[in-house]
């Protein structure tokens, strides 16, 4: 053991009473001496240090406290740690170590060499503790005594001999290999200046608590013991190696501090590659309780170091610059406006991908994508710690800022400062979004109120990301319950859909040509009506997103042609009501026109679905149904009546009872009392019976209140796009694989016992269009199944209506 005398001048700081108290033995061959010794040995290392890194010793510094930087540091050797981006680390603002060139000691027999060729190596070492430590001759470089007298010596702890090979290391260490500077006691001032001039790390005692490196060393040696975190971090072979060499020596307990890192100085690891290196390590000895998430949430920042790495290489790909875009300039602008990216990227990343779950799409994402023949994108990404913090960066800022910076890195410095909470607070509350759905795990689709709130500023976020990867970053128009981020990055959503609006130049028409034309998930979108297709579809095609648009007349087939290829088609075409109509009043017109569209999509695009806007919606459904019955297509699973507008509005109606946007489920049908909101199925809210009634009557008839107060010059068109699109974009998203519920009315036989074979419910989407038609809630009220009952009435007569006129010939 390390005699207690030793102990405590190690404790009082001084880089020989350090050196010499760690370097007790080294494979039994070295051996404490006479103390006198010791004194010569400090007055040596004294005489080294004036002559290098320090003007003044330790001891006349202390006996000056007042800060000087000429007459501690010599100039030449902090420019020196400078341009060979030497790290260090300082512990309890004790003494500072380097250990950022250490290279890993791979085997003992390598680690003795280097030892053996220092030319320090020939000294006498003496200690006073004559009881426990007997003098010793000189020994020889090649680490033979001379001449050793025999003595009783303990036993050492596999601790303490990892603790002297790494003294020594630094000690004997070649001075190409590794830098080595220690302040005893450093002032502030002294530890700012260090931070500004050099890469200076502030460490804790708590921050590396946790980890199991022996008592003693944690302790009393701190500094070795991240000497050898930066062995690890910083070997040409950060694996096995390195595990192999400590394995038998100490053991890493990592709880959270990301105090272990694995970072290779070229080429970074990768996730899975990671999560196999960690396995190894446990293999080896190493115990940790770091979790993949863990893991993936440390990404960001050294992803951001990278990023910059590639730049070059981006500009070139995306914007046809050569590598002589970043070199031309001056290092101090380089400088400058690379931190500005770095504050960019780094929060835009902290705000936007601050969960686990993001951070596993977004390497699921990247690690599928390529730039051209280049090395791929994913293997810049690192690891570190997210700093947590409220979102205050503006997505839309965040997008001008990266654009700005591949294309303009000068507007770049002004663009950067204008980070604010616009966008990223509707960003966080679309978050929230998230509903209650009863029949599966009480999480469904997510509610689609306010999503184009958001929609705006992810998108944008998405197009920076695009820009600054020169890659194409699909952004589903949806959430995803199990990964509620997936609006960023869904590979199963990219596939683009041919979307054909029948009746696009109407009220409903036009403002949903709009919102179709700004999802990504629509890589085609053809406009047809009678009259002024043309002019809506030359307006839309100019918002600048990828898909293409094209606008239809009934001149020259151009039903059929707007329908060729279609994947989805919206129909929300027919004439609207005015007050004092009924849904029913709008059938002897809109029956007829429904009737003659999908008999074009039975014939063109069978395979089609088709989303029935058109009103009475109880009854143009049925109708479409038998159309397709009539051609010899099954259209049970492709025919959709779109009630997403009940759902939107008995959200929007209870969030100003509950003060937060939720689910709630609307079965039945589409039209007065056959709209059914199930408001026992939304958690928390409570309501009195003519609270319930009167809740229940302004959502089956809420469409009159718009009629109304359009007195006559329209009905609820806008509301209406909003869940057409809504809808569509879950349709297609079910289409490319995505497990998706919404509320539709379609065909069923949940009520066939009742006589009616079309029912709005729970629909589970999928590349067939209904994947599973799911039952009804069982714990619904009285009161609701009162609805029912009343509402399947009403249903009878509608669809009964609409499967004559569709028989008539």
């Amino acid at each position: 053991m390390i005699p207690v005398k030793l102990k405590e001048r190690f404790k009082k700081g001084g880089i020989a009473k350090r050196i010499l108290g760690l370097s007790k033995k080294i494979n039994n061959k070295h051996r404490f001496v006479e103390e006198k010794r010791i004194e010569e040995s400090i007055q040596e290392e004294k005489l080294r240090r004036e002559s290098s890194f320090f003007v003044q010793s330790p001891e006349s510094r202390n006996q000056n406290p007042t800060f000087s930087k000429p007459e501690i540091f010599n100039e030449k050797y902090v420019k020196l740690l400078k341009d060979k981006r030497v790290m260090l680390y300082t512990v309890e603002n004790g003494p500072i170590y380097s250990t950022s060139l250490l290279k890993v000691m791979q085997d003992d027999t390598a680690f003795m060499d280097r030892v053996k060729k220092c030319d320090r190596t020939r000294r006498e070492y003496t200690n006073s503790e004559k009881s426990e430590l007997m003098p010793t001759e000189k020994y020889n470089g090649d680490g033979r005594t001379q001449q050793e007298e025999k003595r009783q010596q303990p036993q050492e702890s596999v601790t303490d001999e990892c603790s002297l090979k790494m003294a020594e290391a630094f000690y004997r260490g070649e001075e190409e290999s590794m830098f080595w500077l220690d302040v005893v006691d450093p002032t502030d001032e002294e530890l700012e200046y260090l931070e500004t001039e050099l890469d200076l790390h502030r460490l804790t005692v708590e921050s590396i608590q946790e980890v199991d490196f022996g008592v003693d060393i944690v302790s009393k040696f701190p500094g070795y013991m991240f000497a050898a975190f930066n062995i690890l971090e910083e070997g040409d072979n950060t694996g096995t190696q390195c595990a192999e060499y400590f394995s038998s020596r100490c053991s890493f307990i990592l709880k959270g501090g990301g105090i272990l890192t694995f970072r290779q100085t070229e080429t970074i690891i990768q996730r899975d590659d990671l999560i196999l290196e960690l396995k190894r390590l446990q293999q080896f000895g190493y115990q940790h309780t770091i979790s993949p998430e863990y893991i993936l949430h440390k990404h960001i920042m050294t992803m951001v170091e990278n990023v910059l790495m590639y730049m070059n290489i981006i500009e070139k790909l995306s914007f046809g610059f050569n590598d002589y875009a970043l070199s031309s300039a001056s290092e101090k602008d380089v400088k400058k406006t690379i931190l500005y990216l770095r504050r960019g990227i780094t929060l835009g990343l902290r705000n936007l991908l601050s969960k686990p779950r993001v951070l596993r799409l977004l390497i699921r994402e990247l690690e599928k994508r390529r730039i051209g023949d280049l090395p791929r994108v994913e293997k810049a990404l690192g690891l570190t710690n997210v700093v947590q913090g409220k979102p205050i960066l503006g997505a839309w800022n965040l997008a001008t800022s990266l654009e700005s910076a591949l294309s303009q890195m000068n507007i770049m410095l002004i663009s950067c400062i204008h980070f604010e909470s616009m966008a990223s607070q509707s960003y966080a509350h679309y978050l929230e979004l998230q509903t209650v759905n009863a029949v599966e795990d009480e999480r469904a689709s997510s509610e689609f109120l306010y999503k184009i709130t958001a929609f705006t500023c992810v998108f944008s976020v998405s197009t920076a990301i695009s820009g600054l990867f020169g890659m194409n970053v699909d952004v589903p128009f949806k959430v995803d319950n199990e990964d509620p981020l997936s609006i960023l990055f869904n590979k199963n959503s990219s596939k683009g859909a041919n979307v054909t609006v029948l009746g696009a130049a109407g009220g409903i028409g036009q403002p949903l040509s709009l919102l179709l034309k700004t999802n990504p998930l629509v890589s085609r979108l053809n406009l047809y009506d009678v009259v002024n297709s043309v002019g809506v579809a030359a307006d839309v095609s100019h918002i600048n997103h990828e898909s293409e648009v094209a606008g239809f007349l009934p001149e020259n087939d151009g039903l059929k042609k707007s329908l060729d290829g279609a994947d989805v088609v919206l129909i929300p075409a027919g004439v609207p009501r005015k007050p004092g109509m009924t849904r029913d009043d709008l059938f002897n017109t809109n029956a007829g026109i429904v009737k003659t569209l999908t008999t074009a999509c039975a014939e063109v695009c069978p395979n089609a679905k088709i989303l029935i806007i058109s009103n009475p919606v109880n009854s143009t459904v049925p109708i479409a149904s038998e159309v397709y019955k009539k051609h010899g297509v099954d259209g049970s699973k492709k025919i959709f009546g779109v009630t997403t507008l009940d759902l939107v509005r008995a959200s929007r109606f209870v969030y100003e009872k509950l003060g937060k946007i939720v689910n709630v489920p609307v079965i039945g049908g589409h039209a007065g009392t056959t709209i059914i909101p199930l408001f026992s199925q939304v958690e928390g809210l409570k309501l009195s019976k003519e609270e319930l009634e009167a809740l229940t009557y302004r959502v089956q008839f809420g469409g009159d209140e718009v009629v109304k107060a359009k007195a006559g010059t329209g009905s609820a068109t806008l509301s209406m796009a909003f869940a057409g699109a809504r809808f569509a974009d879950s349709v297609i998203r079910g289409s490319n694989g995505e497990e998706i519920v919404e509320c539709a009315f379609v065909r069923t036989d949940l009520y066939k016992s009742e006589g009616i074979d079309y029912f709005s419910t729970f629909v589970k989407l999928g590349p067939n269009g209904v994947e599973t038609i799911l039952p009804i809630p069982k714990d619904i009220t009285a009161y609701e199944k009162g609805l029912i009952a009343e509402g399947i009435k009403q249903l009878q007569a509608s669809e009964k209506k609409g499967v004559e006129f569709a028989s008539k010939q």
